[in-house]
């Protein structure tokens, strides 16, 4: 999946986007073709490692920028991978990144410190921090189609 979303960190560069993807089992080497026709399509890009992917579970509620946001949930269910607690300052550098796909095409960048495990696969996000870095729009009732988590700090 091509990603062309707010930036996760400063360092990267705003016209590239991001690629993920995921299969079980997982392979190293997955590849990412192009062409502007449907033929002649050419390598763009390989994974070594699948992105964690997955869906709310219920529209994305409005809340504030640039600010812990202490009220309100997020319920998420993975596909794969596992998401976990991250300390404050790590999430301000730009770990427990969510990168949200609305219905409409729209993306928003979300993060979270605290993650509760509720079922298979299932979390129940908490401590949430929405535009850092990169401004995001809070938008209310966000219907997603896609989850992306980048977990790294």
């Amino acid at each position: 999946m091509f990603i062309d979303g707010p930036l996760l960190r400063d360092q990267d560069t705003p016209w590239q986007g991001y690629l993920t993807g995921y299969q079980l089992p997982f392979t190293p080497g997955m590849a990412f073709l192009s062409s502007p026709l449907e033929s002649g399509y050419e390598l763009r890009a390989a994974l070594n490692q699948q992105g964690i992917m997955g869906e709310l579970q219920a529209p994305l509620p409005a809340g504030p920028l640039h600010r812990w946001d202490n009220g309100n949930r997020v319920e998420v269910k993975l596909y794969n991978g596992a998401l976990a607690f991250l300390e404050e300052d790590l999430v301000f550098s730009g770990g427990s990144a969510l990168l949200i796909k609305g219905a409409g095409g729209e993306w928003e960048l979300q993060q979270f410190a605290k993650a509760e495990l509720t079922g298979t696969r299932t979390y129940t996000l908490s401590k949430l921090l929405r535009g850092n870095g990169a401004v995001s729009r809070a938008w209310a009732h966000l219907q997603v189609h896609v989850l992306w988590c980048w977990m790294a700090a």
